[in-house]
């Protein structure tokens, strides 16, 4: 099953696929009103983000990059339906985000492809719903949800989503995290596991052969292990009977048995792990290519997860600055070519 988390820290949003996946698990993580100079990837020496450092060094930096929309409400519309504002019209002065456009955004598209989503934190637009008088967040359009209105709070238990997580995790951006658990094989790989549905977690158990000792914890424990609650108050004691399982096993050992049963699992790996090691993360896959990006050089990029017929679409490199300024002031203002003229003269429209 594959899964995608949509958070954005401010937000995490999330994707996953059951068994070994043959297509890739995707985390987008988004920060809400944070310059580029306060991350010390882009020069600040002072402040400490040795994560997103790593990020950035074990896959691409952007130091020369333009935001057309450089709003909370709207970009965050735009991330999600790749669609300029003009397009999707969801910001403050226009309201929310209508239906139409957004079952056409990439989490609705995974989802229906058989992605199994989940988003937490921030989300920063609502959904206007056919029928419906007032716009809502789109809680029930993901499998799993952790949103939440407006900035949402650092304190976990203010969050309505997030409230079961309050006791362990009081602070709201360490229980984001609080979803899965990772473990490390006799070989050192880091493999993430997910049980949050009654098959995955069916899975797990199949898998590494544990039902007795489940049913023996259920037992001390005085309570089932079948509902997900149940399982996140019991974690440590179920850490704790995983745990040796993956250390006595090499990586090429666990993953046939995953496979098998259906769980959902996959190997940490950096962004240069990723395009150095994965055949899903190459040319070999349909909807990667190499495009040739101006003042860049080739590099290998993705294109849209939409197939028409037997073919994906065309892997194409990024828009240079105003490369469409003339085609939307024409085409979508209507205006004639000499009010394009007077405004680059102006100095007011560039290409």
């Amino acid at each position: 099953m594959q899964y995608c988390f949509f958070p954005v820290l401010s937000c995490l949003v999330s994707a996953v696929v059951l068994g070994k996946p043959s297509r890739p698990n995707i985390i987008f993580l988004l920060t809400d009103d944070q310059s580029s100079y306060s991350l010390g990837c882009y020069g600040n020496k002072d402040v400490k983000t040795p994560h997103i450092d790593s990020l950035a060094t074990d896959g691409m930096a952007f130091d020369n990059h333009y935001d057309t929309t450089a709003i909370c409400m709207a970009s965050r519309a735009t991330v999600m339906t790749g669609l300029y504002e003009y397009r999707h019209g969801c910001n403050f002065s226009h309201g929310p985000l209508m239906e139409t456009h957004w079952n056409k955004s990439y989490p609705m598209l995974l989802r229906k492809s058989g992605y199994h989503t989940a988003i937490a934190g921030k989300v920063g637009f609502e959904v206007q719903y056919p029928g419906e008088n007032k716009p809502r967040l789109p809680e029930d359009d993901f499998d799993k949800w952790g949103g939440g209105p407006g900035q949402t709070s650092y304190d976990t238990s203010k969050n309505k989503s997030m409230a079961a997580y309050a006791g362990k995790y009081p602070h709201s951006s360490r229980s984001y995290g609080a979803f899965g658990r990772d473990f490390v094989s006799k070989d050192g790989v880091r493999v993430m596991i997910v049980g949050l549905t009654p098959r995955q977690w069916k899975g797990i158990v199949e898998s590494m052969g544990i039902a007795d000792q489940m049913s023996s914890l259920e037992i001390d424990l005085g309570y089932s292990l079948s509902g997900e609650g149940e399982r996140f108050k019991a974690r440590h004691k179920i850490a704790e009977l995983v745990e040796p399982w993956f250390a006595c096993k090499a990586y090429s050992e666990i993953c046939p048995l995953f496979d098998e049963h259906a769980v959902c699992y996959g190997p940490y790996r950096s962004f240069r792990e990723m395009v150095e090691d994965d055949d899903d993360c190459s040319p070999d896959n349909p909807m990667m290519g190499m495009v040739t990006q101006p003042n860049i050089g080739e590099y290998l990029a993705s294109g849209s997860p939409i197939r028409f017929v037997d073919d994906n679409l065309q892997t194409l490199p990024a828009p240079t600055l105003g490369q469409h300024t003339e085609e939307i002031l024409k085409q979508e203002l209507s205006l004639s070519d000499g009010e394009v003229g007077r405004l680059k003269a102006q100095g007011i429209v560039a290409w």
